[in-house]
């Protein structure tokens, strides 16, 4: 676990990781290994290969808008408030371009799903809107019973949008409410929210017939209370959706040092007991009003990291809760958007950088899935959210069995008490969202981690001149955890015993930090006195 921890610490200086613990990360935010970056044509084939030799696959298709009228305290993800209404448009007419250019491979491929989301997709103007409905909605084959889902927040999705939406064959709407509690919306920077807004919204979208209309509240708000939460849900549950999903909420280091002091095992501790409070009740309503309830084990997230669950009306026959993490082994997500996430099993994951004017000269940065890499990916990617492995789901899309595969790394897990090992699945004992993590970094293995580590230093090595000497002087971490500094002659340079005698003096008074990241900013600093003390002198540089 120190080696992880060493790790993780070095991966906030170096790559400037906000440490929000999702698993995934290790190769989504090139913190394991760089991705290589790829071409369009390229991508084209990768579907291409996918619709071939996994034909029972499905595949989910994710438009995505990375902006939102205003930022709100606790998200985690990449959103933009526009500057101008120019930025919109400027946005609108590279994802219709990016669309056109897969125009070949839209018409090969069929979509179980399609989901319009961001960012707030109903910020784009009416005439934005109609224009991506027209040339890149409609290029989408999805399946006949499939929810094509546009979300909005009550604000922005005027009457006439959700008729462009219903018109291009949206037929499931959800709204972002969070709460209808003034307190709450103020923790959350949506004071701006209403609750006619609201009911004008659910009202237009009966009125245009949409098959499903969610509406999303979100639990464990700092300052929400049982009675509050519970009016919410009840108030919310009068304006008849077919859904309401109860989100956790997932909070940034901001939120947490704002309200929970930082500590974010405090603040899962705090979540999980307000669902407590507030369940027997809210099933009570939920039951009386016609709905479905969640059992009291999954709404308290027992088996899931992150995520919402689903309050569902007995009435409506909804094939599915529609999320990227529902889906099954063999299925996959395709993102048209700028950074959006695509999975392809056994292939590759990508992810798209931001979108340019010339949808042939957009990049892709791609980690290829194979042999164990896919199983590794796969493992990572589950515990991101849930906390079971099932077993045939592993072998159904990797011909072998999890147990097998992983044994060493199952090993160290149940040891340290992390997981257990039953017959048809695996499962990780709940944590802190942060030893989740660590401990998952198990699967990437200590070897990798180590090489990463010496990489990144490697990355960070400090070019010296003395006159006519020239060196580099760097950290190297060693096998049993902690730092050695090292420094050598560039090539074509001369040895200066002196200079390599003030380099030794500078390495031995460096202290070592608590955490890694504290060492090297430590050894850094020293070389950087170095440097002010002779620069004047003998001209040393620093690169």
């Amino acid at each position: 676990m120190e080696l992880f921890e060493d790790f993780l610490s070095l991966a906030g200086l170096h790559k400037n990781y906000t440490q929000h613990f999702c698993t995934a990360d290790l190769y989504a935010m090139d913190l394991i290994e760089d991705r290589r970056d790829v071409g369009i044509a390229d991508v084209i084939r990768l579907w291409e290969r996918y619709s071939r030799e996994m034909p029972g696959g499905k595949i989910n298709l994710y438009l995505t808008a990375p902006f939102c009228f205003r930022h709100c305290s606790y998200c985690l993800f990449f959103k933009k408030t526009p500057e101008s209404k120019a930025e919109l448009e400027d946005y609108k007419k590279k994802l219709v371009g990016l669309a056109g250019a897969f125009a070949p491979l839209f018409e090969k491929l069929e979509f179980e799903n399609l989901f319009f989301g961001g960012g707030t997709p109903s910020l784009f103007s009416e005439s934005q809107l109609r224009e991506i409905c027209g040339k890149v909605v409609s290029r989408a084959k999805v399946f006949k019973d499939g929810a094509k889902t546009f979300e909005c927040e009550p604000l922005t999705a005027t009457r006439k949008k959700l008729g462009i939406a219903a018109g291009a064959g949206f037929n499931r709407v959800s709204v972002g409410v969070q709460s209808l509690d003034q307190k709450v919306l103020k923790v959350l920077n949506r004071e701006y929210q209403t609750y006619g807004m609201v009911r004008d919204f659910m009202a237009a979208a009966h009125d245009f017939g949409f098959k499903e209309i969610n509406i999303d509240l979100m639990i464990g708000v700092a300052g929400d209370t049982r009675a509050a939460f519970i009016d919410s849900f009840k108030r919310v549950l009068a304006l008849k959706p077919t859904t309401i999903a109860v989100y956790q909420l997932v909070p940034n280091q901001e939120y947490l040092d704002a309200w929970h002091g930082g500590d974010k095992a405090a603040f899962f501790k705090y979540s999980l007991g307000f669902r407590k409070k507030v369940y027997r009740e809210l099933a009570r309503i939920a039951r009386e009003n016609g709905f479905v309830c969640p059992r009291l084990e999954k709404f308290c997230m027992a088996d899931k990291m992150a995520g919402s669950v689903v309050f569902q009306d007995k009435k409506v026959g909804i094939k599915q809760e529609y999320s990227l993490n529902e889906i099954g082994p063999e299925d996959s997500y395709f993102t048209l958007g700028h950074r959006g996430d695509s999975y392809i099993p056994n292939l590759a994951f990508y992810q798209t950088t931001p979108l340019t004017r010339d949808p042939a000269k957009n990049v892709f940065k791609t980690t290829p899935l194979e042999g164990r890499r896919a199983m590794e990916f796969y493992c990572l990617r589950k515990l991101s959210s849930y906390n079971e492995l099932y077993r045939a789901d592993f072998s159904r899309l990797f011909k072998r069995d999890v147990a097998a595969v992983f044994a060493r790394e199952l090993r160290a897990f149940v040891r340290a008490g992390c997981a257990r090992v039953l017959k048809d699945r695996i499962v990780f004992d709940k944590t802190d969202i942060k030893t989740r993590f660590l401990v998952a970094m198990v699967f990437v293995g200590r070897a990798r981690v180590e090489a990463r580590i010496n990489a990144w230093l490697r990355e960070r090595r400090i070019a010296l001149r003395f006159g006519e000497f020239s060196y580099e002087a760097y950290a190297v971490y060693g096998a049993g955890g902690g730092l050695a500094f090292k420094a050598g002659p560039l090539p074509g340079s001369k040895r200066s015993p002196l200079f390599e005698e003030m380099i030794g003096r500078i390495f031995r008074g460096v202290r070592p930090g608590a955490a890694l990241r504290d060492s090297v900013l430590a050894f850094e600093t020293a070389l950087g006195r170095l440097e002010g003390g002779l620069r004047g002198r003998f001209g040393v540089g620093v690169r």
